[in-house]
């Protein structure tokens, strides 16, 4: 049986960066000896088929040569670390020509040709930025505060929503939305953006920030919810434990509730705030993640590879299930294990047990498979 040949090496540069890269911790690191990764860092961006914007260190965005590793240029944006994913800061925005840049409690537009900074005075925001969107009334920008570590969390700034203009950084609100404690994600319909903060959901006028609040959400287990998407013209709610549907007028089409696993399998969370910066954290990543303009991002890398493309394909059309940790009980066995639900209409389509310890899992929700760490030298597949 012949085997499959290696791929020949490109290029190799040890003179891309000249700081080191900021390097986070990888899922199922070591206790003693840690494992450390770019992932978790910002995804990169694609502007072309040729050149990629990488923000790995506070050197700050760099453009390089896919085709000779070459660096075209460094952005000199100024700030302490890299905004990262896995610290809650949102994913670049790619548009039209300019990319718009996270950075501690503010942000930035940089040309995508020369690397110049495009805002003479960069916005002020009472917190990091955390999820961004364009529209026709202009950049959404959501921000939420980081919170520290400790038996007492503490917050860093204040949350809060605006409308920036992308040509200039400048607000087009007279007045930022900021009655968000304890928010969600948000979605936009129309000309409206949709958000639960503080046990209310709202609707936002985009064009001046005007709000109503639509329906009452509450979430059993005292669960804050940490997601919102609009589908069909419905509001998903979602977080750890809970999902519900909820339709324009307000009233909950249904309701699904899936207890945490016990504490010998779940080590339960028990501060407010500790909730509040685990939900803003993971939310903005998946957020970012999923929104990192997919279209102008990464279709230029689909090239020439069918599977890929295939994939990106199935990921265009968004996943309608979602997962819950809990106690599952099947053939008479009970363990803690993840049930799958259908988001339009929350019943359960399947369920797997993993065992009696908190488990260690990936979903790859594209080809509808489960990878499950048994053991050290063990990892299991299902079809999931």
């Amino acid at each position: 049986m012949a085997s499959t040949p290696r791929p020949a090496l490109k290029w190799e540069q040890d003179k891309l960066f000249t700081k080191a890269l900021q390097l986070k911790e990888v899922k199922g690191s070591g206790k003693f000896f840690k494992r450390f990764s770019i992932e978790g860092n910002q995804l990169p961006m694609y502007p072309t088929d040729d050149t990629a914007i990488l923000y790995l260190n506070e050197e700050g965005p760099v453009k390089i040569d896919l085709n000779t590793g070459n660096r075209l240029w460094v952005a000199p944006i100024k700030s302490k670390t890299a905004p990262a994913l896995s610290d809650g800061f949102a994913q670049m925005w790619l548009g039209d020509g300019v990319v718009f840049v996270p950075t501690e409690k503010s942000m930035q537009a940089v040309d995508v040709a020369t690397g110049k900074l495009l805002w003479a005075k960069p916005p002020k925001f009472k917190s990091h930025v955390v999820q961004m969107a364009m529209t026709p009334q202009g950049l959404i920008v959501r921000g939420a505060p980081q919170y520290t570590d400790g038996p007492k969390p503490k917050a860093d700034g204040k949350p809060f929503i605006d409308v920036i203009d992308p040509a200039t950084g400048e607000t087009k609100w007279k007045k930022p939305f900021r009655d968000l404690d304890d928010a969600t994600t948000f979605d936009i319909h129309g000309d409206q953006l949709y958000i639960v903060a503080d046990g209310d959901m709202f609707a936002i006028n985009l064009a001046d920030g005007g709000s109503k609040a639509v329906t009452k959400v509450k979430f059993k287990g005292n669960e804050i919810p940490g997601r919102l998407e609009v589908m069909n013209d419905n509001y998903l709610l979602s977080a750890s434990q809970n999902l519900m549907l909820v339709d324009p007028s307000g009233s909950v089409k249904f309701h699904e509730y899936y207890s945490a696993p016990g504490q010998s399998g779940w080590i339960k969370v028990l501060s407010t705030a500790a909730v509040m910066a685990v939900n803003a954290a993971s939310a903005a990543n998946a957020y970012g993640q999923a929104q990192a303009n997919p279209g102008t991002t990464y279709h230029y890398t689909l090239i020439g590879n069918p599977d890929l493309s295939r994939r990106f394909k199935a990921s265009q059309s968004g996943s309608g299930f979602t997962s819950i940790l809990t106690s599952v009980e099947d053939g008479g066995k009970k363990g803690v294990g993840l049930v799958k639900l259908d988001k339009s209409t929350g019943k359960k389509v399947a369920e797997v047990i993993l065992g009696d310890k908190t488990p260690e899992y990936q979903m790859d929700p594209i080809d509808n498979r489960l990878f499950f760490q048994r053991t050290d030298r063990q990892i299991d597949c299902f079809a999931f």
